[in-house]
């Protein structure tokens, strides 16, 4: 709203309740119609259910930090929100880490984008983030009695292990697809070297890294790679 010197003040009696907040909360299903749309930004509500640590990266050509967000909303659909630079601090000031309180997290005026192949919002310079507001939307996901979600780790069993084999063994052995996993130990013999073939993998599954945003982030781990190990191809 702006005013100009030809601007005029008038009262108007009786006027109706207007309410203090005013969204425009968009579905899982409907992100796709609002893909790529900076014009007309929507609004999200959801619960969170996991969030990342703060992530230094370049975003056109400007060193900015990024977090994302895994939001479930009252659908059911669980989706992500990548903020961006001040909205990192806002969210940061806003929820502590460990905190074990249920946040039902309003985040207004996103756009929806593309992100390793799945759409996700995005937050704006107009975003501003409303944790548990009182609000009809935010009150919907209590009386469904939506508990706090921690992520689930799943310790599974190692594979069998069947020493000493031989690698024209290994070669010859029948594998049933459908059985499990075998995990078998072959002693060979290194007899060489490729000169300057080497490459610098990902610590966690050595696959090499891409570039992106100014960053190295693993396809396979799908996650930012910081850290880098050489690896070398031997014959």
């Amino acid at each position: 709203m702006s005013f100009s010197r030809k601007t005029t003040v008038e009262h108007v009696p009786d006027v109706p309740s207007i309410p203090a907040f005013k969204f425009k909360f968009l579905k899982a299903s409907e992100m796709a119609s609002k893909l790529n749309d900076v014009v007309v930004l929507s609004d999200v509500v959801g619960q969170v259910v996991q969030h990342s640590d703060a992530i230094k990266t370049t975003n056109l050509a400007r060193k900015t930090i990024r977090k994302e967000l895994q939001l479930k909303l009252i659908e059911g659909d669980v989706v992500k929100v990548i903020i961006w630079g001040r909205v990192v601090a806002d969210f940061d000031k806003l929820i502590k880490p460990g905190d074990d309180e249920q946040v039902i997290l309003v985040v207004t005026a996103v756009s929806v984008k593309p992100f390793l192949g799945e759409l996700c919002f995005n937050s704006s310079g107009s975003t501003v983030l409303y944790p548990n507001l009182d609000i009809p939307e935010v009150k919907a996901f209590t009386t469904r009695n939506v508990q706090p979600q921690q992520p689930v780790f799943v310790e599974l069993p190692p594979p069998p292990f069947i020493p000493n084999i031989t690698l024209s063994e290994l070669l010859e052995l029948q594998l049933d697809p459908d059985n499990e996993e075998c995990v078998y130990a072959v002693e060979c013999k290194v007899v060489g070297i490729k000169p300057f073939w080497c490459y610098m993998g990902c610590p966690t599954c050595v696959l090499k890294p891409i570039e992106r945003h100014g960053e190295y982030y693993c396809v396979k781990c799908n996650k930012p790679t910081p850290t880098r190990l050489p690896n070398i191809v031997y014959s």
